[in-house]
């Protein structure tokens, strides 16, 4: 090999080397670049899951209130069914009394006094139904609202 040839063959071997070594730089650059992505990306996630844990957690809150609300209403429901039934034996009773005996006329006004009172106690149930139905849709509003909230920060 001829000097000429042998300095060539340095200057490619050089140039090849300094090709190589921008090669590697630029690799080296964009594995940094990826590698912060990741750990971006990770994060992000960590918080997904965060996010996700507290839904599950809400719902769970919101899932055993329902299951109360669903079981006070079954017993209101109930009590209205027997107070249906009260009131369907007193109004039988009514259709048999003597309006014009003084002790028919006192057991009527008793039945209709029973009557009331079964009919107050039905509607005092009801409003506690209704104050803890309120209370839940107060309850999932500020849960949606909570994670409106967070969603937008």
């Amino acid at each position: 090999m001829t000097g000429e040839e042998m300095e060539r063959a340095i200057e490619f071997l050089l140039s090849s080397q300094a090709s190589l070594d921008a090669r590697v730089e630029q690799t080296n650059r964009q594995i940094a670049e990826t590698n912060k992505w990741l750990e971006a990306y990770a994060g992000t996630q960590a918080e997904l899951l965060q996010a996700m844990r507290q839904n599950s957690e809400e719902q769970k809150q919101i899932n055993a209130e329902q299951r109360q609300i669903n079981a006070q209403l079954l017993r209101a429901n109930d009590t209205q069914s027997r107070i249906v039934e009260a009131q369907n034996r007193i109004n039988a009773e009514q259709g048999r009394i003597n309006v014009e005996s003084i002790k028919d006329r006192e057991l009527a006004w008793a039945a209709i006094s029973a009557l009331a009172a079964s009919q107050a106690h039905t509607d005092e149930r009801l409003q506690l139904t209704d104050d803890n139905l309120n209370r839940l849709a107060e309850t999932v509003r500020r849960q949606i609202e909570g994670r409106n909230g967070n969603s937008g920060g």
